[in-house]
This record gives structure tokens, sequence and C-alpha cells, in this order.
């Protein structure tokens, strides 16, 4: 069973069910208005008897037959509190995306999730990091925590680019911060993407 949060129109358990890759589904809002695009959606589709809205914030509805959580469209920082909590005896993976502070989502693995897989795609000009986590122990070093461990092992070129623009907008963004502290953490970031750009290095300690 798939559990969707912040579901809105309720198009990613609609997909799912319909390619075969669920049998059931929650979909779940705490927002009365997106809940009843999401009622309409699925009337649309005639599943009514296999995706459930629920009016509800994060994982407050969380039933026991669910399997697999799905969560996108929100910040890092946030994604990662709504899932800290969540149970590893009954749900078995998470799969999460963002645009923003993708970092912060891997904190997870500090409560009892690894990650098996990650990539990036860009819509225009936006770029959105997928995180696949599932029960287990794992240990990140700091470039990994940052990066990704599967994405510094894959090297997608969308996440390579990604990365490029970041480095080139650190580099116009430094020579006009006139904090000292805020210049240091802004150059501390720009000197770990070029330390994942350059392949030759195997440094790791980069913070």
């Amino acid at each position: 069973m798939l559990y969707d949060i912040g579901t809105d129109h309720a198009y990613l358990p609609i997909a799912a069910i319909k390619r075969g890759l669920v049998r059931k589904a929650y979909a779940v809002d705490n927002k009365q208005g997106p809940l009843e695009s999401a009622r309409n959606h699925i009337a649309h589709y005639h599943l009514e008897d296999r995706v459930i809205p629920i009016l509800a914030d994060g994982l407050a509805a969380l039933e026991n037959d669910v399997d697999v959580v799905t969560i996108a469209g929100l910040g890092g920082p946030l994604i990662a509190r709504i899932l800290e909590n969540c149970p590893t005896k009954t749900v078995r993976r998470l799969i999460v995306q963002t645009a923003v502070q993708v970092q912060a989502i891997r904190v997870l693995i500090d409560a009892g999730w690894c990650i098996v897989d990650e990539t990036v795609i860009r819509e225009q000009d936006v770029y959105y990091t997928t995180v696949v986590f599932e029960v287990g122990a794992q240990t990140l070093n700091e470039q990994e925590r940052a990066f990704g461990p599967m994405l510094l092992k894959k090297r997608p070129a969308v996440f390579l680019e990604q990365l490029r623009h970041e480095a080139a907008y650190l580099r116009s963004l430094t020579a006009t911060i006139p904090d000292l502290t805020a210049r240091a953490r802004q150059s501390r970031r720009l000197h770990a993407i070029e330390e994942v750009l350059d392949e030759r290095s195997n440094h790791t300690n980069i913070f």
C-alpha cells in the first residue's frame, strides 16, 4: 500500500495504480482544496475503490498496511522532520523528492534508513533530486551526506550539470558577500563542489 503525503491532485498515486506498481494507495493532504482536486481526479479515472483520499498532516493517518511512503514538492528540512518518526517495522521504503536543500533529507539514515538509489532530473531551470530509502543501517562521510552516495558513485550528467551551475553561482556570489563568516561558509561549499567535479580527487574530508 502506498501512502502519498502532500498528494495535491493525487497524480502520483493514480499513476502508480495505472502502471501496476501498487494495488491500493492513500492520497494524503492537509488542505481541503487540494484534497477535493484529488477526489475529482480519482473519480475521473474511476479509481475510487483503489485510491483513498485522506485529510491529514504528514504521517498522522498512517495505517499498518502501508509499506511505501512518498513525499515530493517540499523542502528537504521539512521532509526530514515529517519522516523522522516513520515506523521502520511496517514501512519498508521511502521515496522523496525535493529541489531545496536535498542534503537535509539524508539525516534519515540516522533514524534507521539507508539510501538505495538517487537520481536528479531537470525540469525547465529547476533540478529535482529523488532519494529512495529502505530500512537498514548506513554510515555516510561528509561528502556523501552533502551530495549523495549513489550520485557520487554514478555521477549522472544532470547531477554534474547541477553542480557546475551551483559552482558558477557561488563564484559570483562570494565576491559580493561582506560578512566574512557567511563568505567563508559559501567558499567551503564551493570548494566541496569543486572536489566532486574533480574526478582525480579522492579526498572526502572536504568541510
